[in-house]
Parts: C-alpha cells; sequence; structure tokens
C-alpha cells in the first residue's frame, strides 16, 4: 500500500503489486476548523431480562430547537452489535462545536421511561440498570468504545489506519470489527471521505 499526502491537501493512493503501482486513486481536500460529525446513543438490549421491555424509544430535545421530539420520541428500530453484545442506537447530527443535546429513553408510554440523560456531544453508551420506573442508566461508553479513526483497533490513530482503511475500500479481506470502525466520518459509507477524515485526526486538524 502506497501514499503520499502533499500540501496537506493532495492523497495519492495506490497499491504496489508484482512491482507495479496499481489501482491509483488521487483527491484533493480542503480542511476547516470544525468539521460537522454524528453522535450516536447506544442502548445496551433493554428488550431482555431483567427490563424485559416492550419497545425502545428515545425522546431528545436540546437547547437551540434543532431536536425537540414530540413524547414519547422515536421508536428504535436500528440494532448493532458491539463486543458481542446487541444495542439500539439513534444518530445525531452535531453542526457547531458546542452543541450538545439530551435525551430519555422509554417504552413508549407514559409509565416506563429513564432519568434525563444530559449534555451529549459524542457517542455514548448506556445500560438500564434498575427494574422500574424512572429508570436508572449507567453510562458504560468507556467498555465498548472505540477511539474514532482507529480502524485497525490498536488504541492509536497513525499511518497503519490510514493504510488499512484504503485496503478495505479497494476490497482487500480483514477483520468485520476493522471494517465497522472503518466508517470514521459516520456516514454510513466506506469511501475516500473516511481517510480524509483519519488523516485529519493524525494530523490534529
Amino acid at each position: 500500500m502506497l501514499f503520499t499526502f502533499t500540501d496537506n491537501t493532495v492523497l495519492t493512493a495506490g497499491v504496489l503489486y508484482e512491482g507495479k503501482v496499481r489501482n491509483i486513486v488521487q483527491r484533493e481536500y480542503i480542511f476547516h476548523g470544525f468539521v460537522p460529525y454524528t453522535a450516536t446513543v447506544y442502548i445496551k438490549d433493554p428488550t431482555v431480562a431483567p427490563n424485559n421491555w416492550s419497545s425502545v424509544y428515545v425522546y431528545a430535545w436540546d437547547s437551540t430547537g434543532d431536536i425537540n421530539d414530540s413524547w414519547p420520541g422515536v421508536q428504535i428500530n436500528a440494532t448493532t452489535t458491539v463486543l458481542g453484545q446487541k444495542f439500539y442506537y439513534r444518530t445525531f447530527n452535531i453542526n457547531n462545536p458546542d452543541y450538545v443535546f439530551n435525551v430519555v429513553l422509554s417504552q413508549g408510554d407514559n409509565q416506563h421511561q429513564s432519568v434525563d440523560v444530559t449534555d451529549i456531544s459524542n457517542d455514548i453508551y448506556l445500560e438500564i440498570t434498575s427494574t422500574s420506573n424512572k429508570y436508572t442508566v449507567a453510562d458504560i461508553t468507556d467498555q465498548f468504545s472505540y477511539l474514532n479513526g482507529d480502524v485497525n483497533g490498536d488504541r492509536e490513530v497513525n499511518i497503519n489506519d490510514i493504510s488499512l482503511l484504503i485496503s478495505i475500500i479497494l476490497g482487500y479481506p480483514t477483520d468485520a470489527a476493522n471494517v465497522q470502525r472503518a466508517d470514521v466520518n459516520g456516514d454510513q459509507e466506506i469511501s475516500i471521505g473516511d481517510v480524509a477524515a483519519v488523516i485529519s485526526i493524525v494530523l490534529g486538524m
């Protein structure tokens, strides 16, 4: 895997195979101070014992009016598996560096809801820790999150992550966990935009 990044704007990538560089891709990027991103609220599956919720809703609000759900919020059906555990999730846009939002988790009625979870601005992993209204919530992010841009999972963001990400884009086989971490910019696609996002992290931009 070969790549160059010139004048902080032009990325050229290719694969060295049998002495020849193939599949050359070149993109030009202009980086700005703040890059909008997404923050996802992950809820460890409360539909199983001991809570046995019938459904999962996320009610969200903020101080700007960008999010002001009507109660009980949005029913969540999207799920993902993280480190062998099932999570329901809802994703929010973060469009300025000072933005925060808040959520309440519920079963979609007026009788079963959690305490407020406030001041969210990044991915957060939550677990319901009591079995009756109002449910207490534990922040278990440290147990399940990974460093954004750390595609290979070694707890560092560096040139090795860029190389692996380009390999994934070009279709080379890798572990499923690496693929899950490869959507660095959170747009639900793995593309050259994710490479740019990792480069920004490496350069501290």
